[in-house]
């Protein structure tokens, strides 16, 4: 399936995507994990609103920020 409102990432790294998201939420960016029997394996980012290249930039700090802050 395709869609143009959200992106979905499978989690191949074994984490704790609800940790992932609450980690992120600390730093001020909302993303979500997965429904059902994905929840622990995907993680989904909205795309849809005001978004910015400025902003894109910052979750993608802030998300290498927290995959080495939980393989610490």
């Amino acid at each position: 399936a395709r869609s143009e409102t959200v992106t979905c990432v499978s989690n191949t790294r074994g984490m704790q995507a609800t940790d992932f998201v609450a980690g992120l939420a600390a730093r001020g960016f909302g993303i979500s994990n997965g429904y059902g029997r994905l929840k622990e394996r995907t993680f989904r980012i909205g795309h849809m609103g005001d978004h910015t290249v400025e902003g894109i930039g910052g979750l993608l700090e802030a998300m290498d920020e927290v995959l080495k802050e939980m393989e610490a």
